[in-house]
């Protein structure tokens, strides 16, 4: 029979299949990730993101314990990657749930049911719980694991939440990529995105326009799309920062 890690290592669903990534994934890989709308959600992937970061990544020892997989849509032809999911063990020594899904494949639920199948594994290695984290600025993720089953709390491991004045708050993690990564390093929930972007401009701050993220633009230039209204602009050292409204 075989060892329980070597059944769990792959996981099929109605329409995905979640296993182990190969070499000959790389190019599919490096590609999707190196969207910017899926680098700024990924708190570790190096930016830009190359094809041989995605090699690298792909030659990494297999934890049987914690596994990282890969999404790949079943089709009548050979199935194509959508995005990447897998376990990954925290500071605390908590376990993780970690995500993505490529861009042109957003909206279709793959998150929902490939993450489905990943608790599966995680029931599977008896693991006794799971926890999961999202960037303020991607509210669709938080949807994700709230049609899980899982449950927000006030706890968030790496980083510290402060609340302000006027309905504000902001997010703040250590990085070691401070000022080069194209990933945002800082987050403000405000009441009137569109207020605050007049506001900042009066103050001479200089928005960032990213003609590849999906969604409306506001009259300020904001983006719409995900639940949320979000604007960035960089700071004298060139970190990305964010401020973003819930709709």
């Amino acid at each position: 029979m075989a060892a329980p890690e070597e059944e769990v290592m792959f996981a099929r669903t109605e329409r995905l299949l979640l296993r182990p990534g190969f070499p000959e994934d790389s190019q599919a890989l490096a590609a999707a990730i190196a969207d910017h709308g899926i680098l700024r959600n990924l708190a570790t992937a190096p930016s830009p993101y190359t094809l041989g970061d995605a090699e690298a990544f792909l030659a990494q020892p297999r934890d049987p314990v914690l596994p990282s997989l890969v999404i790949t849509e079943r089709t009548g032809a050979a199935p194509r990657l959508v995005g990447g999911c897998g376990l990954g063990r925290r500071q605390s020594g908590a376990v993780e749930l970690g995500y993505w899904i490529a861009r042109s494949h957003w909206g279709r639920g793959l998150a929902t049911e490939a993450c489905g199948a990943l608790i599966g594994i995680a029931r599977a290695l008896r693991l006794p719980a799971l926890e999961g984290s999202y960037f303020v600025d991607n509210p669709a993720s938080g949807r994700v694991l709230e049609k899980l089953g899982f449950v927000p709390t006030s706890v968030s491991n790496g980083g510290v939440t402060y609340e302000f004045g006027g309905g504000t708050a902001a997010f703040l993690y250590l990085t070691d990529n401070a000022g080069t990564s194209k990933a945002s390093q800082a987050f403000w929930s405000v009441e009137d995105v569109d207020r605050e972007i007049a506001e900042l401009k009066k103050r001479g701050v200089v928005f960032e326009r990213y003609n590849d993220m999906p969604g409306e633009r506001s009259s300020e230039g904001a983006v719409i799309a995900g639940g949320a209204k979000a604007a960035w602009f960089k700071d004298s050292e060139g970190n990305i920062l964010a401020i973003v409204q819930s709709l």
